[in-house]
């Protein structure tokens, strides 16, 4: 399957799940992010990518620890995956993806060849990586990486358990919400939580409702900082607040 194919289907399944990607990259220097956000609308699903190709910067941005990096080096299956964790974490996202290599002409060595690169990946309990060796000149080690990252990526996207959601998670997922009532008595919200962090309501679009079974529903159009969109529902009934993610772009009010 060709690059832009991978990207395109990976980000079909992520969009779908409503997960987040981001990447580390070292030898490839944004090429794997390129052919990421290379597919219109990939602002839903990726968060951001990380190009360290220094070994100070894979400690200082991706949080590499310099034990790995001085025992087994920048070009190593430990550094990958440290690389892949550090990711994740640092730019909040559920699955992450790294790479770090030797893509030539020079750099080479007995024991780490020129075409030798490491693909990782990090996921919620799961690290994979990947020993890969190229024997391309430097412009396809670069890109045989990328896809091989994608393909990995696209692998666990396939192999995730089929998503068996509650009716009400078709209108997000369940948060929890700082609300408050305005001058007219309406509860708004003004901050919720989202994959672990609180999220500050910047600004409110259109307020509307809906009803789910004789239950109404009150709906936010609600923008985070960044212009993230989210629609932000309320069932007074059973008190609960849900949220869903509704795409990037400014919200006009």
């Amino acid at each position: 399957m060709d690059v832009d194919t991978l990207a395109r289907q990976s980000g079909e399944v992520l969009k779908q799940r409503q997960l987040a990607l981001a990447t580390a990259e070292s030898c490839t220097g944004g090429l794997l992010a390129t052919h990421i956000t290379n597919v219109p609308g990939s602002s839903a699903y990726f968060r951001g990518a990380i190009v360290a190709y220094a070994n100070e910067l894979k400690h200082q941005l991706l949080g590499v620890p310099q034990s790995v990096l001085v025992q087994h080096g920048a070009v190593s299956r430990e550094t990958a995956l440290a690389m892949a964790a550090g990711a994740r974490g640092m730019l909040n996202a559920d699955l992450a993806l790294a790479i770090t290599g030797v893509a030539g002409p020079s750099g080479g060595s007995p024991e780490k060849p020129v075409g030798l690169v490491y693909v990782a990946l990090a996921a919620p309990d799961v690290q994979q990586c990947r020993e890969c060796h190229w024997s391309g000149d430097r412009w396809q080690n670069r890109e045989w990486s990328a896809q091989e990252a994608l393909s990995l990526l696209l692998e666990h996207l396939l192999q995730l358990p089929p998503q068996t959601e509650p009716p009400s998670s078709r209108q997000g997922v369940a948060v929890s919400v700082d609300a408050r009532f305005d001058l007219q008595g309406q509860l708004v919200p003004r901050a919720f939580q989202w994959r672990g962090q609180w999220l500050h309501v910047s600004a409110t679009g259109r307020i509307w409702e809906t009803s789910r079974g004789g239950v109404v529903v009150r709906h936010y159009l609600v923008s985070t900082p960044g212009e993230i969109l989210f629609d932000i529902s309320y069932e007074p009934v059973s008190a609960r607040w849900y949220a869903r993610l509704s795409g990037r772009r400014p919200l006009v009010v």
